[in-house]
């Protein structure tokens, strides 16, 4: 029985021994940062938005608006089973990077399903119209 009060005194005393020697060490468990240290941190910066996107994002809300007081809150779109049938966003048939602008002609309203499956789907767009080319837009133009 003395044997293993022995032993174990002597691993206590290594023990003790072991965290001396690292409380003063570099490698020492690193501690919270405390309120100070949390703040001073550089918190993410919002990119500013430019403002041409700022006059685009104002268009849209402003051809959005009118079309709901012309059409009504309705999907024009409308091409899927489960379409809500309420108007949440533009769609664009001449897409804007091709040179397609914010007008009456070149949008219609859309719920989102309707507007993720013809954003998802070039072919299925291109089948119902519902997306112009820049190529088919030269074409009609050369025959008229």
């Amino acid at each position: 029985m003395a044997e293993l009060v022995n032993t174990q005194s002597r691993t206590d005393a290594a023990k003790r021994e072991l965290r001396e020697h690292y409380a003063g060490c570099a490698i020492a468990k690193p501690s919270k940062p405390t309120k100070r240290e949390r703040e001073a941190k550089p918190k993410k910066r919002i990119p500013k938005i430019s403002d041409a996107r700022r006059d685009a994002m104002r268009r849209c809300a402003q051809i959005k608006a009118e079309k709901i007081l012309i059409f009504g809150n309705v999907c024009q779109v409308a091409i899927l089973e489960n379409c809500d049938h309420k108007a949440q966003c533009l769609h664009h048939l001449e897409k804007q990077g091709q040179g397609g602008e914010d007008t009456h002609e070149n949008t219609l309203l859309s719920c989102l399903k309707c507007n993720l499956a013809v954003e998802s789907s070039a072919e299925l767009a291109r089948k119902l119209g519902l997306v112009i080319s820049a190529k088919a837009i030269a074409e009609l133009e050369a025959r008229s």
